[in-house]
């Protein structure tokens, strides 16, 4: 700083005239780096990282902002039509496989969409339990595409009595069959319409458990799947093959 002998005005470094009383300054009063005295240069740079600092601030909590507001979105959720008849297909389709498979006859079934949903409104989803949040699932869904499967969870999340809130999730991902397990690759998933990294989704297992533990209660489901050799989805139909294998020489 420099100290106006007139009026005793500290001056910022580089002023000529005094801001306060505009007497001419005593430049010689500056004192070089090596002597103790601040660099303008440094202060420069000091006040660019200030405001680059608070500008990756601002960036983060505007994208903080905006995923919050898209999380909080919910997207159409087409109902797909059942029946009773599509129910009792499927059931009839797993008993005719189950049967292959234990007698270990090569088999192929194919389940529509209806029927698979037709089954899965069968589930008894309860509210989660506990104290503070709380999630109420209302409806779940299966939607076929080109080899993917998409999972849509429609529900409510509350926090004690005083808010609540629709919520929305779906998962995708590739079924397959490896080593005599059900194994689902996924692809993408969304929180409402915010979209979460498929990088997320591999590295992380998120939404993973989740999802397994809704489906946790179809035993004989997943069971069925299992001991397919081989399962393939397209925009119609989820297709199970059983293939005996071959006997060991």
């Amino acid at each position: 700083m420099l100290i106006c002998l007139k009026c005793n005005h500290d001056n910022e470094l580089g002023r000529i005239f005094c801001h306060q009383c505009g007497t001419k300054l005593d430049i010689s009063q500056i004192k070089p780096p090596i002597r103790g005295g601040k660099s303008l240069r440094a202060k420069g740079k000091t006040n660019v990282g200030r405001i680059f600092s608070w500008g990756i601030r601002l960036v983060i909590l505007g994208l903080l902002g905006w995923g919050i507001y898209l999380f909080a979105q919910v997207p159409e959720v087409k109902k797909i039509k059942t029946a009773n008849s599509d129910l009792v297909s499927f059931y009839q389709k797993r008993d005719r496989f189950e049967v292959a498979t234990k007698s270990q006859q090569p088999a192929t079934v194919a389940f529509t969409q209806a029927e698979i949903n037709a089954a899965i409104s069968t589930m008894d989803m309860k509210k989660s339990a506990g104290r503070g949040v709380q999630f109420f699932p209302t409806t779940l869904q299966i939607l076929l595409a080109e080899d993917s499967v998409t999972v849509v969870y429609l529900g409510k999340i509350a926090v004690g009595s005083s808010w609540e809130k629709q919520l929305y999730l779906s998962y995708t991902g590739v079924p397959s069959i490896a080593d005599g397990k059900f194994v689902f690759q996924p692809q993408a998933a969304q929180l409402g319409k915010l979209p979460v990294p498929r990088l997320l989704l591999e590295r992380t297992g998120f939404m993973k458990g989740y999802f397994r533990q809704l489906f946790g209660n179809l035993k004989e489901e997943q069971h069925l799947i299992e001991s397919a050799s081989s399962v393939k989805s397209d925009t119609q139909l989820v297709t199970l093959r059983y293939e005996r294998a071959a006997p060991i020489p």
